[in-house]
């Protein structure tokens, strides 16, 4: 009798284990879909510190909270204090949270890239499509030399990585370096495969921008003023800046050809 006492009340605490663990997935949607309304932000800002003192181990919340802290929302932007609540939350195994500890390391006023190599070489590793910015600074930090040694090849298994994941900065990085023929055998033509998928699956601005930068010039192509004008102006729509000066280049070399 005692042991099916014992049996009953353990399966009583299972069941209201299962319950609460239901209940704050269904808060978490809840708090990330309305947390960067205005209307809500205070609220759900309220809600994530009141979690993590009933369940201090919810690496959820206090990602959250970090995101909170270091967008504004609820509350003034503090990156001092989103870096903190990041902290907690990527020791619990949170890969957003690493991420973006590793984001905070590399773009502050005086980056610490050996931190963001290694907060981004966490979230990667755990093979989560929620890591895939991770991977693509990954790869930038490796190709440019940044917190470690440079390591072009490093860099295109990271951004391979991460564009078969369909990551357009990835494929537009990869496509840069067939372009430029650094750490690869130069070659335009897969250059302008990997700017191709990064453009119509993503709209990538400065995939498009390259991609008239090849017509252009004939890079790997025959020199298509028609395309090139198409291409610079899609990425000008886009907000490129560069397509700007390269659209304005090729519409002054068809007036001076036509001018002659």
């Amino acid at each position: 009798m005692e042991n099916a006492a014992r049996y009953g009340q353990a399966q009583k605490e299972r069941n209201r284990m299962n319950l609460d663990q239901v209940y704050l997935d269904t808060l978490h949607e809840y708090l990330y879909c309305h947390r960067m309304l205005s209307e809500y932000g205070r609220y759900c800002y309220r809600v994530y510190r009141k979690i993590v003192r009933s369940h201090p181990h919810d690496h959820r919340a206090w990602d959250g909270l970090g995101q909170c802290c270091q967008y504004g929302y609820g509350t003034a932007p503090n990156l001092r204090r989103a870096k903190k609540y990041y902290k907690k939350a990527a020791k619990l195994g949170n890969a957003e949270a690493q991420q973006s500890l590793g984001w905070l390391y590399e773009s502050a006023t005086e980056p610490d890239y050996r931190r963001a190599r290694k907060w981004y070489a966490r979230a990667a590793a755990q093979c989560s499509r929620d890591a895939t910015f991770a991977i693509v600074r990954l790869g930038s930090l490796h190709e440019h030399g940044l917190g470690g040694k440079k390591d072009v090849q490093a860099a295109l298994k990271y951004y391979r990585r991460a564009a078969k994941l369909g990551d357009a900065d990835a494929q537009n990085a990869i496509g840069f370096l067939y372009d430029t023929g650094r750490g690869v055998r130069q070659s335009y033509k897969r250059a302008l495969k990997w700017y191709a998928r990064a453009a119509t699956g993503s709209f990538h601005p400065e995939a498009c921008n390259n991609i008239g930068n090849l017509y252009h010039n004939g890079l790997g192509v025959k020199r298509d003023v028609k395309r090139a004008k198409h291409w610079y102006k899609l990425a000008v729509r886009l907000g490129n800046e560069m397509a700007e000066r390269n659209l304005a280049l090729l519409q002054n070399e068809v007036q001076a050809a036509f001018g002659r």
